[in-house]
């Protein structure tokens, strides 16, 4: 579990790229009230999660990052700058 403050209103796009082996990554985003407000399993390409959300200044979120199913294994996670 991860978390960031977004810094403005907008929309941030947060991915995770498996960087070895075949992890099927699945990433949950949380609300500062523990409510999930989105998902993804595989739409960053192959078996890659990519999620696009809004955010409110100041607001804290979460971010679940893992493998689907209970699937392991290394990856990258990103978050773009919120626009």
């Amino acid at each position: 579990m991860f978390s960031f403050v977004a810094p403005r209103k907008g929309r941030a796009k947060i991915t995770q790229v498996a960087t070895g082996g075949g992890l099927d990554s699945f990433l949950k985003i949380y609300n500062s009230n523990q409510q999930q407000i989105a998902q993804d399993d595989d739409s960053g390409g192959n078996m890659n999660s990519k999620v696009r959300f809004h955010v409110a200044k100041g607001q804290k979120y979460f971010v679940a990052a893992g493998g689907y199913n209970g699937d392991t294994g290394q990856y990258l996670l990103t978050l773009d700058k919120v626009r």
